[in-house]
């Protein structure tokens, strides 16, 4: 068995995107630790097992913080001497790579969790850097996981990536156990927003659409969950977020940590985004409580949701269709509980932690040496219900 290292740009990242991976790569009988940040999640992932080692790493394009974080994580893998290194994040994964090669780490796997920022929305020279810095990291034995086929699609065509040595798989995963569906709570239906709070995530169209709604007579609650990202250029403000709750516009519940609740006591969870997003972990557990979702039909959001089976899918940027949408579904009672129920059954097939931790522990054994073969893509479906195409040897 091997020693494996996951590095996370902090605490918060690998304890939603990578422990239940580390969980089950140590019940598999490999040796795991995780680098990231310091922050308030570290003493629950030492809780759950698994080693954390604090890395000054932070949510910055400044050169000094990367050259810091670089060199820190370059001495922790000499010291640690792993003999797989996970990386988590499009920063994470470009930078980390370079500490791989300077460090001689013999097997590498890189997670992109979406293109974000710098594949959207940045300028060319932030583009082409972190572009740079990917192609400069290297392994021996490398290999590439990707959220969504489009995300995958756009790296083997930008040469970021090779489509013997990548794969996709459906997100993040979801505990089924842990989220699980209940009635829709009694009173006005809720609309829910779970996320950071992002332009770039379509928070202010959404708070558009509600009004335009209660204009239109139709009663609701409009719910936003989560918190500012001051190190994202696209974040809102705290100011404006108070602003609308003063209003009356949205309730801004802030940064809370009852995802399950929050779901249940929903009528339907609302992600108009157009962001560079792998697949939405909040999608995955919408679906896995039961409840339908309304997102756009941008990359990651339209392979997590099955478009007037599991929820509605709207062009990105859309505000009138992004209105229609909700209308329906809050005038229908009798089609979000339909839509909810077959939202359980698809996250019950394809998106449970089972699914992504065993693709995973295939990717460790081909790259350590005791698989020959490279493992096979786990596809997310395409809208229509049926098998998106392969997506892991051919491009």
């Amino acid at each position: 068995m091997a020693r494996i290292l996951y590095v996370a740009v902090d605490g918060w990242h690998f304890r939603n995107h990578q422990l239940p991976v580390a969980l089950a790569a140590r019940r598999a009988g490999h040796e795991v630790a995780a680098a990231a940040a310091a922050d308030r999640y570290a003493p629950e992932i030492e809780a759950a097992g698994v080693e954390f080692l604090p890395l000054p790493l932070r949510k910055s394009r400044s050169p000094r913080h990367a050259w810091a974080a670089l060199r820190a994580l370059t001495r922790l893998l000499r010291s640690r001497r792993p003999e797989l290194v996970q990386l988590s994040s499009l920063r994470v994964a470009a930078l980390g790579g370079l500490a791989v090669r300077r460090a001689g780490v013999p097997a590498m796997v890189r997670v992109l969790t979406g293109r974000g920022y710098v594949y959207t929305e940045a300028s060319w020279p932030l583009r082409a850097a972190v572009s740079a810095c990917w192609r400069s990291g290297r392994a021996p034995r490398s290999w590439t996981v990707f959220q969504n086929p489009d995300d995958r699609r756009d790296f083997l065509e930008r040469r970021l990536a090779e489509a013997g040595a990548s794969s996709v798989v459906p997100g993040s995963g979801v505990d089924l156990d842990r989220f699980q569906p209940r009635p829709e709570s009694a009173g006005p239906p809720a609309l829910l927003y779970l996320g950071r709070m992002l332009r770039s995530k379509g928070v202010g169209a959404l708070v558009q659409s509600s009004q335009e709604l209660r204009r239109a007579g139709i009663e609701h609650r409009l719910q936003l969950a989560g918190a500012p990202d001051p190190g994202n250029p696209a974040s809102l403000s705290e100011r404006q977020l108070r602003a609308w709750q003063e209003s009356g516009a949205a309730e801004w519940l802030g940064h809370r940590r009852d995802a399950p609740e929050l779901l249940a006591g929903c009528a339907a969870l609302v992600l108009p985004s157009a962001y560079g997003e792998g697949m939405p972990r909040v999608l995955l557990e919408a679906a896995a409580c039961g409840r339908p979702a309304v997102t756009t039909d941008a990359p990651g959001c339209a392979d997590a949701v099955r478009d007037g089976e599991t929820g509605l899918l709207v062009p990105a940027g859309d505000s009138p269709a992004l209105t229609e949408a909700l209308a329906r579904l809050l005038r229908a009672p009798e089609l979000r509980r339909q839509m909810g129920q077959r939202a359980r059954r698809l996250a019950e097939a394809e998106f449970g932690l089972e699914v992504v931790a065993g693709h995973f522990l295939e990717v460790y054994e081909h790259l350590l040496g005791g698989s020959a073969a490279p493992p096979p893509p786990v596809a997310p479906r395409s809208s229509s219900g049926t098998p998106s195409p392969p997506t892991g040897r051919s491009a």
